[in-house]
């Protein structure tokens, strides 16, 4: 089964100009990129501590190998009336895990604002 909205989700805006490095996914041996709904990125981008997301709200986060570029996982959040909906797809879309992911929220759980991390740090030079 294919999750309904990756097709779309792929044309959404994204967080970040840039891939950056996975820090929490995949023990950094990732590059990830992620989209917003164009209704939440305003609140996504500007994020702060303790902010809550609208329902509605969904973040994508692409990855794809750091050595070969090769596209990996794609993790998605989507925001409920009564929390996050969690889901583990495949490249391709394909839904491997779906719900509230024991390992996926115990992670989020230590996020400055509403279960998420927010976008990455602009790069400094």
């Amino acid at each position: 089964m294919f999750w309904k909205e990756f097709g779309t989700s792929l044309g959404w805006p994204t967080s970040s100009e840039n891939w950056f490095l996975s820090k929490g996914h995949y023990g950094g041996t990732s590059e990830a990129l992620v989209r917003v709904s164009p209704a939440a990125l305003k609140a996504y981008r500007e994020l702060t501590l303790g902010a809550k997301l609208e329902a509605g709200t969904t973040l994508v986060m692409l990855h794809r190998s750091r050595a070969t570029g090769k596209p990996g996982p794609v993790h998605v959040m989507q925001r409920q009336e009564h929390g996050w909906e969690f889901l583990l797809l495949g490249s391709d879309g394909a839904i491997e895990q779906q719900g509230a992911l024991p390992l996926c929220a115990g992670c989020h759980a230590d996020a400055p604002a509403d279960s998420v991390f927010g976008p990455p740090p602009a790069p400094t030079e």
